[in-house]
């Protein structure tokens, strides 16, 4: 579907941009206000990523589940998924306990 693309794009630049900064974590944080905010955890600490609108962050938090292979709608969603970006292949495991809650990506391996 081609009103999915814009989502698509926004979490593979997302991921691309945790995978390059050698990111331990990615967090997709509550919104606040308009914004939802975005942080990546690297060994030197945490950095804040550009926000992105509110209205987004459902469909970012379906699409992360989809690629994670989880089927539903339902709460929490929790799974593994693979992500290859300039030819580094990723592997994050997704935790989001509610779609009130922060929904976490922790690296688990870079090839």
């Amino acid at each position: 579907m081609n009103d999915d693309k814009p989502i698509r794009k926004l979490v593979s630049l997302l991921l691309e941009h945790a995978q390059k900064q050698g990111a331990e974590e990615l967090v997709i944080g509550v919104p606040i206000g308009k914004q939802t905010p975005v942080r990546c955890k690297t060994k030197s600490g945490l950095q804040e990523v550009q926000p992105f609108p509110a209205v987004l962050r459902p469909a970012v938090v379906d699409e992360l589940a989809r690629l994670a292979k989880i089927e539903g709608g339902k709460f929490p969603k929790e799974g593994v998924l693979d992500f290859i970006a300039s030819g580094t292949s990723s592997k994050w495991r997704l935790k989001a306990p509610s779609a009130e809650a922060e929904c976490i990506l922790h690296r688990l391996a870079i090839e």
